[in-house]
């Protein structure tokens, strides 16, 4: 296994052969940086502009660290020294795979809670990276909260899930919400064990979706299975009125399915051709989702995209090591090779205006859009992009690598300023060199996996400007 270890903030990113595989630009804490003033952003925008005007290569990250916001939602790696500003701690996978992590993120962020996540490294190799809990230090696991003055609290996503209440009582409830009583939402969380197919061959990345056995290439199981699977998830959620699982309130029940639906909606179709669960045969289940994509944090942040959750299939254990990816993972043939690859068929919803501000109130860290967002996370974590870019140049006859041969680090830089502007607005994109600024580009586009480095809206216009640049060139 082929692995790339770069920094991204103060959290590590690593990339496996084929595809990025484990990253964050940025995530967790809460801590509110200070930001510029509106003057002081307004008139470093027009610097930026007057520099582009007169040379291409002339803006500097200084100007643009000066009308962005000055930090982010930073993590901690796993051993760090540095101090905690927070009273609560959230260890968690760094890849964003782990669904029990992602229950715990989502109540966190649900309840909004102050916390610093620590993203902790997992084993990616084989089966053993399959076998749950992954020990983080002494005597933690993941997903683990500690609180300041408290013994960890551990022992799986759902245990912490039902002790949230408890452990933050004057934050909104989800065991249960209100004019919901306890025991709907235990019934519909227990329900999970005995709806989900329990015989699938275990794995946080892909769970309940394979075939136990030690094939090279996993079978998936069968179709059947999965249909029947979302027949008995449809009825439950027909038990109530309104498109939660407890009704019109979103529960600890809702937060506990997530992760695993979430999966399900890209997983299950490139595993059995046409099953969709967001459209036809599923009403309620369908209706779930919708109502999902309305919850601000859940769709601005933590929700996967499509594409990342493809990629996931596309390594091991359910991809041999060193093969070419499968067909649905890589790029599709274009003219240009630095032109939109596997995404551009499944383009991720852009969230409403309305969505993505009710997601950045009270979020000082968060930019004020998706766009912005992006070039912020660019932004802070540049050198660590432009290291990794150079050290991949390359590597690989296909996937990311493949856009970056025969361009130099300064080269990279001066696309990622350009890019960088472009999304702030700064620069049109008749005033940049297309053709290595559309490379570079292509090479980030495919380098951000959701939600493991930023959100899917900020992901999407990354995208989109790829789309752009493609078309110009």
């Amino acid at each position: 296994m082929d692995f790339a270890y770069f920094i991204m903030s103060c959290v590590l990113l690593h990339h496996v052969q084929g595809f990025s595989s484990t990253a964050a630009l940025c995530d967790g804490t809460v801590a509110a940086p200070m930001l510029p003033s509106v003057s002081h952003r307004q008139s470093a925008m027009q610097s930026i502009r007057s520099a582009i005007s007169t040379s291409r290569d002339a803006v500097t990250w200084s100007d643009l660290e000066a009308v962005l916001p000055s930090a982010g939602d930073r993590a901690r790696t796993s051993g760090s020294t540095e101090q905690a500003e927070t009273e609560v701690l959230f260890y968690r996978d760094r890849d964003g795979w782990c669904p029990e992590c992602e229950q715990v993120w989502l109540a966190l962020e649900l309840k909004r809670v102050a916390y610093e996540s620590v993203l902790t490294s997992t084993s990616t190799r084989g089966l053993s990276a399959c076998v749950p809990p992954v020990s983080v230090g002494e005597g933690q696991v993941t997903p683990c909260l500690t609180v300041q003055g408290r013994q960890p609290v551990d022992g799986g996503g759902l245990s912490i899930l039902r002790l949230m209440d408890t452990l933050f009582p004057e934050t909104p409830r989800l065991w249960p919400p209100p004019a919901v009583t306890p025991a709907e939402v235990t019934t519909m969380v227990q329900a999970m064990e005995r709806t989900l197919p329990g015989d699938a061959r275990p794995c946080d990345r892909a769970r309940f979706l394979y075939v136990s056995n030690r094939n090279v290439l996993p079978d998936p199981l069968p179709r059947h299975v999965f249909e029947s699977v979302c027949d008995r998830i449809d009825l439950l959620l027909a038990k109530h009125d309104g498109p939660f699982f407890c009704g019109t309130q979103l529960s600890a029940a809702d937060v506990a399915w997530a992760p695993y639906l979430e999966r399900y909606a890209v997983m299950l179709p490139l595993l059995h051709e046409g099953l969709q669960l967001r459209r036809g045969r599923w009403a309620h289940l369908e209706h779930w989702y919708a109502a999902m994509d309305s919850v601000p944090v859940y769709a601005c942040r933590i929700k996967g995209s499509e594409a990342s959750w493809r990629k996931v299939l596309a390594r091991p254990p359910w991809w041999p090591t060193g093969w070419a990816p499968p067909a649905w993972a890589k790029p599709k043939a274009h003219p240009n090779e630095h032109s939109a690859g596997g995404r551009s068929d499944e383009l991720i919803a852009s969230v409403s205006t309305d969505l993505w501000a009710e997601f950045a109130r009270d979020r000082e860290s968060v930019a004020a859009t998706p766009a912005l967002e992006a070039a912020a996370i660019i932004t802070r974590n540049h050198a660590a992009i432009i290291s990794d870019a150079e050290r991949r140049q390359g590597s690989l006859s296909y996937g990311s690598a493949s856009f970056m041969r025969d361009i130099s680090c300064h080269e990279i830089d001066a696309a990622l300023r350009s890019i960088t502007a472009l999304l702030i607005g700064a620069q049109e994109a008749q005033d940049c060199n297309h053709l290595v600024v559309a490379k570079v580009a292509a090479y980030l586009d495919e380098r951000v996996c959701v939600p493991r480095d930023m959100g899917a809206p900020p992901a999407m216009e990354i995208h989109r400007l790829r789309l752009t640049l493609s078309e110009a060139t």
